[in-house]
């Protein structure tokens, strides 16, 4: 469902962030998408994500990170260049430390921790009231400064209630194709080709949004990438939900190293699964890199909450294969399912109408 439509049927809680004294005028904020729960003892618990970063010129950079992607800039198109130029514009900044951010809702001023040598805060904001409403909700939070353009950042925290179905997604060769096997041409799919949807996942999400199932989006992507996926996202019109990157703010750290891509996954996993822990999770993902291995570590940690492990199959590899034989030994045949076509396992890992 498209997010204008999406937000035109949830209930929105209005918050408004206000800078704290010791963010300057030219510095920017990026706030990423977060999930909101009920905690055991009923208070509305809402996630806060935000990089604080500043724009500084410096010449000669995009040269720089084209040699470190192994991208010959001189073959580049004009509309690849400006792709290339886009996509790459958040990690040609300084990200900005000890910086402090206020979030006021209900009249009250609620101050999130200083940013940490990234740029970077996390908070919990706990409130007493918890939205009526048994149904996935957003709530909103945005920005307030004179100083700044009425269309300056306006972000959402997503409500799901302590019981029902969520999605959680990988995001590269689950729903964009990015042909991760292949890390050049990876690095190509992202820094300069438009980004392609696989248009079947597409429609099975909707058809699971339709039916209240709750979505959250996890990728080794840094945080940088975010405005071009939410671009994505919207446009190939996937439900709107919660996203969880990696926090690497330098343009050194774009290509994850494997434990770093595989803590990321696995601390936010934890961190969904222990926020909902009455609600229950299908987990999808593809096989080209730790998905699998990751998932079944979950399942096995969480028999209770993961319902259906999903992998798009980008490898050739069935499920006979000594991989997941290995993986899935001792877990029962219905409860992962390797694929091509989504519409194979539907009835398996969602709910029927």
């Amino acid at each position: 469902m498209h997010v204008k439509k999406l937000l035109l049927l949830l209930s929105v809680i209005n918050m408004s962030i206000t800078y704290g004294s010791e963010l300057k005028s030219d510095e920017h904020v990026l706030f990423i998408p977060n999930i909101a729960y009920q905690t055991p003892d009923n208070k509305l618990a809402i996630s806060i994500q935000a990089w604080v970063y500043e724009k500084e010129r410096r010449p000669g950079m995009t040269s720089l990170l084209t040699k470190y992607l192994g991208i010959d800039k001189d073959t580049l198109t004009p509309e690849e260049y400006d792709l290339l130029y886009q996509r790459s514009q958040l990690f040609r900044v300084d990200s900005e430390r000890g910086k402090v951010l206020s979030i006021k809702l209900n009249n009250t001023t609620y101050t999130l921790p200083k940013t940490d040598k990234g740029g970077v805060t996390n908070q919990v904001i706990y409130l007493n009231t918890i939205p009526s409403q048994q149904s996935n909700h957003s709530i909103s939070y945005s920005i307030s400064d004179l100083n700044l353009p009425e269309s300056t950042n306006t972000e959402l925290s997503f409500f799901s209630p302590d019981i029902g179905l969520s999605v959680i997604s990988d995001i590269d060769d689950t729903i964009k194709d990015s042909k991760v096997l292949d890390q050049k041409q990876l690095l190509i799919n992202t820094f300069i080709k438009p980004f392609k949807a696989i248009n079947s996942m597409r429609d099975w999400y909707q058809q699971m949004a339709k039916k209240g199932i709750s979505f959250h989006y996890l990728s080794s992507s840094p945080i940088q990438l975010y405005p071009a996926l939410k671009d994505f996202m919207d446009k190939a019109q996937f439900p709107t939900g919660s996203v969880h990157l990696r926090e690497a703010t330098t343009w050194h750290s774009i290509i994850p190293t494997g434990d770093d891509s595989r803590n990321h996954k696995l601390s936010t996993l934890e961190k969904l699964l222990n926020a909902y822990p009455k609600r229950q999770f299908i987990l999808i993902g593809d096989s080209g890199e730790a998905d699998p291995e990751i998932y079944a570590q979950m399942m096995k940690k969480y028999p209770t909450q993961v319902k259906c492990i999903a992998i798009r199959n980008v490898t050739n590899e069935d499920e006979q294969s000594p991989r997941y034989k290995q993986l899935f030994a001792g877990v029962d045949s219905y409860k992962w399912q390797i694929f091509t076509d989504p519409t194979t396992i539907i009835n398996t890992c969602a709910p029927r109408e």
